[in-house]
């Protein structure tokens, strides 16, 4: 058959291997003689491989490997895994290396060092060595010797594949219990995988100064630097100094630093992999994280949570920006909601920063210092563009076909818009700003039920903020009253939103300020 091959057919070893050559003679003599008549591989070329099992099952659905002295369905399932970890794509391929003539026969020794080596790249950590030995005697070439010699690594894919069912004398609660085990360890394997990609990724990108560093997710988070503030959080402080926490805690860094290292660690990894939707999930939880109020006296007030809040609005922002380029939509909720709730951090850090630093209560405070002033003018630009960006999303929708929820965050929207107008030196007088609530207003009569009921008490409680910024502390205090009792008929007067709002409005209408809103504190 070779020289018939080689010689006739002039057929190199490059295009058929002698294994495979084999094979086929196999295959095809189905008078089992040893030789090939021209009437059998006239019939196997017209009619492939049905002729010659129309009757029975394909070689390989019915095997059943060996199972092993000694071994438990927990060593099966570690094997297994690793395995499915691993194998993907042509067993041969990947052991050419050592299967030399193509017809799965390896040595012992051989196939341990591919097992460690370039085919499978199995650490000890991955599969040890009594889990090798356990996988080499059941793919052994001829079971049942007292030692192997060679193992058959076509049996490799037929183990990755049928997992339990491929090992004999296996009950179901075993298969189970199998399945659990390879499921564990196909994903620690994949997991130290990845982060091992991470760390060959990272030690060779260079290394500048962290007060430097730029992450490649756009321009947006140029400004102000949250990962150099995370990786010198005491010496870098920009854009103005942050003063210390409190007696007890000198640190000038954000207040949760670990937890924001760890998410900031998950993003790099995230864009090292080009996993561009987690890298957005990511960011969605720093600005989340850095939003979060803590109840904890020694909480950070004043410039250093302003400056957590602008680093929290820039994070949602480029999470917007990747949801929109990853999902190609500008509609799309994720995308949405990220620029939302960027503007509404962006708002809480110009409040912050003028209720620390300004004695003087109105719109536009003018006691600022130029510093200051600057960074609340810039504050409010980065607003102004998150949610002109989020009104011209919605002007792409038919604001019929949006859900509730929708409609809901729409008009929480427009009422921020509102308060961004109030804010700004030059505006069209109480008109502009009236013209934006009335606009979100207006959106309530499509609600009802408790969706209505939360997003008018968000709708008072912005408008409240702004009366109490223009001077008005009687028709702040009688939108923090309505707040009140729409958040008491939709979540119930124990409900931790509700008392909030209960011990923001008795702060208020005593003179006693302090509480928790668009920037955290209440008029004097």
């Amino acid at each position: 058959m070779l020289k018939f091959l080689r010689e006739d057919l002039d057929v190199p070893r490059t295009l058929v291997r002698d294994g495979d050559a084999l094979e086929l003679l196999k295959l095809a003599d189905v008078d089992d003689y040893g030789t090939l008549a021209l009437d059998d591989l006239a019939a196997f070329v017209e009619k492939g491989p049905k002729a010659f099992y129309n009757a029975q099952a394909l070689p390989g659905k019915s095997v059943q490997l060996p199972k092993p002295p000694g071994s438990d369905s927990q060593r099966f399932g570690r094997v297994v895994g690793a395995l499915e970890a691993r194998l993907q794509g042509d067993t041969r391929k990947r052991f050419a290396a050592v299967d030399h003539d193509g017809d799965g026969k390896v040595k012992v020794e051989a196939f341990r060092e591919a097992v460690r080596g370039s085919s499978l790249n199995l650490t000890e950590d991955d599969l040890d060595e009594e889990d090798l030995d356990t996988l080499v005697q059941m793919i052994d070439k001829n079971p049942g010797g007292r030692k192997v010699y060679e193992v058959d690594v076509r049996k490799l894919a037929l183990l990755s594949k049928r997992g339990g069912d491929a090992i004999s004398d296996l009950y179901d609660a075993e298969k189970q219990f199998l399945r659990k085990t390879a499921n564990e360890r196909k994903k620690a394997i994949q997991r130290r995988t990845a982060e091992d990609r991470y760390t060959a990724w990272d030690a060779a990108q260079p290394k500048p100064d962290p007060r430097q560093k730029i992450p490649a997710l756009g321009q947006r988070l140029i400004p102000c630097n949250l990962f150099a503030w995370l990786d010198d959080p005491v010496g870098y402080v920009a854009p103005m100094d942050a003063p210390k926490l409190s007696s007890k805690d000198d640190s000038t860094g954000p207040s949760d630093l670990e937890a924001l290292i760890k998410l900031r660690n998950a993003l790099q990894l995230h864009e090292a992999l080009g996993q561009s939707l987690a890298a957005g999930s990511v960011l969605l939880k720093m600005g989340r994280r850095l939003r979060d109020r803590s109840l904890a006296r020694y909480f950070p007030r004043g410039a250093h949570r302003a400056k957590e809040l602008r680093c929290a609005g820039e994070a949602l922002d480029a999470a917007s920006s990747l949801f929109r380029t990853y999902f190609d939509d500008a509609t799309h909720h994720l995308s949405l909601t990220s620029l939302y709730e960027a503007a509404d951090a962006f708002l809480e850090a110009e409040d912050e920063l003028v209720n620390s630093l300004s004695k003087v209560r109105g719109p536009v405070p003018d006691d600022l210092e130029d510093d200051a002033a600057a960074e609340r003018s810039l504050l409010l630009r980065f607003a102004e563009r998150s949610l002109a960006e989020f009104k011209e999303a919605h002007s792409l929708l038919d604001v019929t076909g949006l859900t509730p929820k929708e409609i809901a965050r729409y008009a929480n929207g427009l009422a921020l818009v509102a308060v961004v107008q109030s804010r700004q030196p030059l505006h069209e007088g109480a008109q502009k700003v009236q013209r934006s609530f009335g606009d979100a207003e207006r959106l309530h009569a499509a609600l009802q039920g408790d969706v209505a009921s939360l997003c008018k008490a968000e709708y008072q409680k912005r408008r409240a903020f702004e009366r109490s910024r223009a001077g008005y502390p009687a028709e702040a205090l009688e939108a923090m009253r309505a707040r009140e009792d729409l958040l008491t008929s939709a979540l119930g007067a124990d409900d931790v939103e509700a008392a909030g709002a209960r011990r923001l409005r008795v702060l208020w209408s005593r003179g006693l300020g302090g509480g928790a809103g668009i920037g955290g504190n209440a008029p004097a």
